[in-house]
């Protein structure tokens, strides 16, 4: 029964992506040139109340963000506007992120897009998110999402938690049967680094955050993963395990700027 269910959540993530390289591919040729109105919603984009339900929402923003001015985007990331502080203040200058604070450099656009959504909708809790995210607009959010998914992935992150190391990589690479946990890297690519806009890269992201994120999934406090496969993930997790895991992720290194948004065939991404 157990594996039975455990290769449902598999077969499940396997369609969600076939199915989003099929709604990205569609969407690209649909908005080749978007236009923002004066209200900041862009033409040609996925309709927002429709698309946030949708749990390939983070492949259909893919591209929206191509008529934002890079400059405006600069700086708004650097210094914000009005009464919004930049991203840089919490985020790093290089989008690096530190302790509970997620790196965003090398991030698909597309989950980066959804995110800032999620938490003006209140699927994804967080104050002071809410907060910024309510005073942009559509199109500033792709592409915001645009700018930093072609950023390097540079990173501090290494173990904080006193995880067990080689429980998370057991995590990671071949999850646990026994518990209905598939391997990490069964969604997010063999090396950690990500496939798709959906399925973001997971490899040297800082460990606080990462804990805190499988945390708030398995309490609800989080609740906007495709199709609950986190939430379902997350609820057979123990408290030392979501340390393990999330301790082996920060140990790896960070996606390659070329393959930033791309699953590679390398399972063995530790960093020296």
């Amino acid at each position: 029964m157990r594996r039975t269910k455990l290769l449902v959540i598999i077969f499940i993530a396997i369609l969600l992506l076939l199915s989003g390289w099929i709604v990205a591919s569609h969407y690209q040729q649909q908005q080749a040139s978007p236009t923002i109105s004066n209200s900041g919603q862009v033409s040609g984009a996925p309709s927002i109340a429709k698309s946030l339900e949708d749990p390939l929402a983070a492949e259909s923003y893919r591209g929206v963000a191509r008529s934002e001015d890079n400059l405006g985007i600069v700086l708004l990331v650097a210094a914000g506007q009005d009464h919004i502080w930049g991203c840089t203040a919490c985020h790093g200058n290089e989008g690096e992120g530190t302790k509970n604070i997620p790196r965003l450099a090398g991030l698909p656009a597309g989950y980066i897009t959804k995110q800032l959504h999620d938490f003006v909708a209140q699927r994804r809790l967080n104050a002071n998110m809410q907060y910024v995210a309510s005073g942009l607009t559509d199109q500033q959010m792709a592409a915001i999402g645009e700018h930093y998914s072609k950023m390097e992935s540079t990173t501090a992150a290494t173990p904080r938690l006193g995880g067990d190391l080689k429980r998370g990589r057991e995590l990671a690479l071949q999850g646990d049967w026994s518990l209905d946990i598939p391997a990490c890297f069964s969604c997010h690519g063999s090396s950690g680094w990500g496939v798709g806009e959906a399925f973001p890269a997971i490899a040297a992201q800082q460990p606080h955050y990462t804990y805190t994120q499988l945390a708030n999934w398995k309490s609800g406090r989080r609740a906007n993963s495709p199709l609950g496969l986190m939430e379902n993930i997350a609820a057979s997790l123990s408290e030392r395990d979501m340390r393990a895991v999330a301790d082996y992720l920060a140990s790896l290194a960070p996606p390659p700027k070329q393959t930033a948004n791309t699953a590679v065939n390398d399972t063995t991404a530790s960093r020296p």
